[in-house]
């Protein structure tokens, strides 16, 4: 493949983009602030860096989460608004956030309060459980994957970021011989990454999630201490136990450390069926806001019919040469490529709307109008007559010996004549 020759400097223009700063930069590629030529709008734009983009594989690959990414549809998911090639380099364009990334957050508060902490995670593992539903898996959750981004009303509104982005990287033979090149960020790894299983699943993700709620609660990472070397923070996650979350902050309820330390169980058999579920448990440690904003999302049953199944070989030792199958969600069909050993991208996400029938409410005439007028002033009238015969009646049975006036004949001046008594 040809040396890309664009730069992506603060000023040039590529595209349809002028590049204005570069935001970051990170083991796979770079990210850019640009401004859409057309629509004098900001957007985000991710690049592959040179050394990588000369990779085939890598490229095609980094394309393919790209448009995965895009099919999230999830307000708490960062939006990925186009795919291709710039100037020679592979992109994706994103919406541009203002914010700071949770990491920021937890070194600058170290003990955020629990309902807040809470009233965070939520959206990012409403997110997440979107995501596994459609067969994805990020392999790369931590606080600098979540973006505290502004909204229109101040609040921090969490994104995730880089959905599928890091599992590019999880190709054997591609750069992840060397725990240099290790795949996502050791601390928040999952015993089965770090153990270097092949056939991860969605409960991968729970546990890194599980990290994050005992490093906000708990202003340290659970394998803090035993950091020293790559080697050493690999087998603390391994085999090493860590202190419960009470040890650094007795306060915390036992229900919440409970919940915590499930979603960080070493074997995934023994965490929550699904992020759902852990959602579910975290919700009565949110505020009274959160709650009833995520009751309709979190409250009811929990859906883990989407869930892969997952069936451990029994009898059969691990062959890390040897193919690990698992059955995708059961609500999609596997009609696309696989994106990981557990989960297929569905072409659709499929609905099922009940057929219903309404009869239909008989259409009305200006006669009918005229008709049921008509007959509701003569019921008026009537029942007015009616009430004012009645009490004439009555005014005139009270006289015993009523005086009668005979008309007066024609040109002959009437007299009033008093009837005669017997």
């Amino acid at each position: 493949m040809a040396q890309p020759k664009s730069d992506f400097q603060p000023g040039a223009t590529v595209g349809q983009y002028t590049i204005t700063r570069r935001i970051g930069t990170g083991g796979m590629g770079e990210v850019y602030e640009a401004l859409h030529v057309g629509l004098d709008k900001k957007f985000a734009i991710k690049t592959l860096r040179r050394e990588h983009a000369e990779h085939e594989t890598i490229v095609a690959r980094f394309l393919r989460e790209g448009q995965v990414a895009s099919r999230i549809h999830h307000p708490n998911i960062v939006n990925v608004t186009d795919v291709g090639v710039i100037d020679g380099l592979p992109c994706l364009i994103m919406e541009y956030l203002e914010g700071e990334p949770l990491s920021a957050m937890f070194k600058r508060e170290k003990l955020i309060p629990l309902n807040r902490l809470v009233d965070l995670m939520l959206p990012v593992i409403a997110a997440v459980h979107a995501a596994h539903k459609q067969g994805v898996i990020h392999r790369d959750l931590k606080p600098a994957n979540i973006y505290l981004a502004r909204n229109w009303t101040g609040d921090a509104e969490p994104k995730v970021l880089d959905f599928g982005i890091s599992k590019l990287m999880q190709d054997p033979g591609e750069i992840t011989k060397a725990s240099s090149s290790f795949l996502g960020s050791p601390h928040y790894a999952s015993p089965e990454l770090a153990r270097g299983d092949k056939n991860l699943d969605a409960r991968s993700d729970q546990y890194a999630i599980g990290v994050m709620l005992y490093e906000g609660s708990c202003g340290v990472r659970p394998f803090a201490h035993r950091a020293d070397s790559f080697m050493s923070l690999m087998y603390a996650i391994t085999e090493a136990d860590y202190l419960p979350l009470r040890h650094h902050r007795p306060e915390l309820p036992a229900a919440f450390e409970a919940t915590v330390l499930r979603a960080m169980a070493k074997h995934r058999e023994d965490r929550f069926p699904s992020v759902h579920d852990l959602g579910r448990a975290l919700l009565p440690f949110a505020s009274a806001r959160a709650k009833l904003l995520w009751e309709p999302v979190f409250g009811g049953a929990a859906v883990t019919d989407n869930e892969p199944t997952i069936r451990e070989p029994q009898g059969v030792s691990f062959d890390p040469e040897r193919p690990q199958i698992t059955a995708p969600p059961r609500s999609f069909q596997p009609s696309q490529p696989s994106i990981s050993g557990s989960f297929s991208v569905p072409p659709s996400i499929p609905t099922s709307i009940p057929d219903v029938t309404i009869a239909p409410k008989p259409e009305s005439t200006w006669r009918d109008t005229v008709r049921v007028a008509a007959t509701s002033l003569f019921a008026f009238l009537l029942g007015a007559g009616v009430a004012w015969g009645a009490a004439k009646l009555v005014a005139v049975s009270k006289h015993s010996d009523p005086t009668v006036f005979s008309p007066p004949e024609k040109g002959i001046e009437a007299a009033p004549v008093t009837s005669a008594r017997p």
